[in-house]
């Protein structure tokens, strides 16, 4: 249902469904974990993202909760035009691609800038990617 409300144009109700659905049973039975952090992103509640974490610790070792928390301490800093906050938001994205590095060519394939090439080429003779 929360996916379908997402669908529909209703991303807070999506991430309140997705909330219910998550507090009921930490086991997350209908893999709700797997869609949280792009309905809290698309319902503009960086918040969220960084609290169920804190409620279900499984959620970090999914690869895409660790970009998504990045994002999230981005939006977060800009908000608040906080240097720390972007300090800490560049070193969770840092730990994200070390966790996942099969995740850095999907986040640098959209970058037009010649030194992104110039870096993923560096990372593939480096880490064999």
């Amino acid at each position: 249902h929360a996916v379908n409300l997402s669908q529909r144009g209703c991303p807070k109700a999506a991430l309140s469904a997705a909330r219910l659905l998550v507090s009921l049973d930490r086991s997350d039975p209908t893999s709700m974990l797997l869609w949280f952090d792009v309905l809290a992103l698309r319902a503009d509640d960086p918040g969220a993202i960084l609290a169920i974490q804190d409620y279900v610790p499984a959620a970090s070792h999914l690869p895409g909760w660790g970009l998504s928390r990045a994002l999230a301490l981005f939006r977060i800093a800009n908000a608040t035009t906080d240097t720390v906050q972007t300090r800490n938001a560049t070193a969770q994205l840092d730990n994200a691609l070390l966790a996942f590095p099969e995740l850095l060519p999907t986040v640098l394939s959209p970058a037009v800038a010649a030194s992104a090439s110039a870096l993923l080429t560096g990372w593939a003779s480096r880490f064999g990617a």
